[in-house]
């Protein structure tokens, strides 16, 4: 007899997952856009407000791999919704925009994300929605904080020499302390 994993409860979440991915996939599939490919038309946007938007930014926005960043560009490139821009950062890091294409291709995608969430949540209370997306929220920003916490170590462990590494722990806990006492 086959034992049920101890986590039955994220058969529920892949699950519904799946879903609304299928559902949003089905709204974006005339514009030649994945889910994936609307969040990073979305994701180009949100960071040239605040920097300017590389593969490696825009891969570490999304989650995905430089590897999978480079197709997806790619691929979006060919489609017309994206273009290098004029400012290159170093030998490989060259700003990213969205052409007028990506940007009226974004705005049906989210035309369709609107459609899809007013389907997918008419029948749950304002309440019900807010906790589930402020457990999500909190889900995802423990996410980023481990793998900003590892990216950390890494660095820690990279400095071979012991005074600077020293150095680096002590500001490292020493803003720590500063954090926890507000």
């Amino acid at each position: 007899m086959t034992k049920l994993a101890e986590h039955s409860d994220l058969e529920a979440l892949f699950l519904f997952y799946n879903r609304l991915h299928r559902d949003m996939e089905r709204r974006l599939k005339p514009l030649g856009l994945t889910l994936t490919g609307l969040q990073a038309l979305m994701g180009i946007t949100r960071l040239q407000r605040t920097s300017a938007c590389t593969r490696a930014r825009l891969a570490e926005q999304l989650g995905l791999t430089n590897g999978s960043m480079s197709v997806l560009i790619g691929r979006l490139t060919r489609l017309g919704y994206v273009e290098p821009g004029t400012f290159q950062f170093g030998l490989k890091a060259i700003q990213l925009q969205l052409t007028t294409k990506g940007q009226k291709a974004m705005h049906t995608g989210l035309v369709g994300w609107d459609d899809v969430a007013d389907v997918w949540f008419a029948d749950m209370s304002s309440k019900r929605r807010n906790d589930l997306f402020g457990a999500l929220t909190a889900l995802n920003g423990g996410y980023n904080q481990r793998a900003l916490d590892e990216r950390v170590e890494k660095y820690l462990k990279s400095l071979t020499l012991h005074k600077t590494r020293g150095l680096v722990i002590a500001e490292r806990t020493k803003a720590c302390k500063t954090a926890k006492d507000r």
